[in-house]
């Protein structure tokens, strides 16, 4: 197995991206605001607007040559001043490697370098897997609880890192 190395997206790695974002959609449906039947429809201008918007900044891990994950950051106008977790997914194959870990290292070092303290998120109460990991890097629940937009039967839970 090969070192994996993490960077920041660029407009170049669109159609890449692209077909990573889409196996995430349809190995873990629930895990996504989005979903494949739509995602796939998107005009490639959407996916070269993703892949380069510094407003979202998009991170990706790469084992050689081979994209194995990604994760993206944000603000989210809902909770001013506060910043998050999208996205994350690791290929299936690339999973008990240090992708995610490395990948959530980025997005703290993001969060620092604009002046945040913490990382929220908010993900889907039956990926059990996922919740045990953001546990293990640091996140504890907030208490916080809402259904997905895009689906009321999936339940999400908030979680938080402090990263400062």
């Amino acid at each position: 197995m090969s070192e994996i190395l993490v960077r920041r997206a660029g407009w170049s790695d669109w159609s890449i991206y692209r077909a990573h974002r889409l196996e995430a959609l349809l190995d873990s449906p629930e895990a996504y605001g989005d979903t494949y039947p739509l995602a796939s429809a998107w005009p490639d201008g959407k996916w070269q607007d993703r892949v380069s918007d510094d407003a979202r900044p998009l991170y990706l891990a790469f084992e050689g040559d081979r994209l194995v994950g990604s994760m993206s950051g944000g603000l989210n106008d809902e909770y001013p001043e506060t910043f998050w977790l999208y996205g994350l997914f690791v290929t299936p194959s690339a999973r008990g490697t240090n992708a995610a870990k490395l990948l959530m290292q980025a997005l703290a070092q993001w969060c620092r370098d604009e002046g945040g303290e913490s990382l929220n998120l908010f993900v889907t109460v039956s990926q059990e897997r996922a919740i045990a990991f953001y546990e293990k890097i640091g996140f504890v629940e907030t208490g916080e609880g809402r259904s997905m937009h895009r689906d009321e039967s999936l339940k999400l839970q908030r979680m938080e890192w402090r990263v400062a």
